[in-house]
């Protein structure tokens, strides 16, 4: 009888230790999910100073700063030519799948999606301009570690 009350004690004892670490495990995610919510809603607000459309492009990193992230999209092996965008970051900027912007490296696959403006006389007369209009990042998405054989000049 004995035994079987200790056994009883011990298997309350590890439910409710399971409960307990699920439960703080879960709080955990869920403050992670609030952060980068709150990270992608300052992201999606949009510049309502000028007019822009939302773009995305997808590459290799081959520079990536505090300010600045720079793709390699696109590569003609025939000419040895590759096709490269600077997109600007800022506070702002979202990340998915990586804890922040430093946690992604030159020759990491990623998709960025960033506001473009539209050039002025593509808009109609009713909306303003001012003189900030620039590309930015809203979202790097990180998608596979180092594909690729670029070097960092850092």
């Amino acid at each position: 009888m004995k035994n079987k009350n200790k056994m009883m004690l011990l298997w309350a004892v590890a439910v409710s230790f399971t409960f307990i670490i699920s439960s703080a495990l879960a709080k955990d995610e869920t403050q992670a999910q609030k952060q980068l919510s709150a990270k992608e809603k300052a992201a999606s607000e949009t510049q309502d100073d000028y007019a822009f459309t939302v773009e995305t492009v997808s590459g290799e990193v081959s520079g990536i700063d505090k300010n600045y992230i720079s793709i390699v999209y696109e590569r003609d092996y025939d000419s040895g030519t590759e096709y490269e965008m600077l997109i600007p970051i800022d506070s702002k900027t979202a990340v998915k799948h990586k804890t922040k912007l430093a946690d992604i490296k030159v020759g990491d696959l990623v998709s960025v999606e960033y506001e473009k403006p539209v050039p002025e006389d593509e808009v109609s007369e009713d909306e303003t301009f001012k003189d900030k209009r620039q590309t930015k990042a809203r979202v790097v998405n990180f998608i596979q570690s180092g594909v690729g054989n670029l070097v960092s000049e850092e």
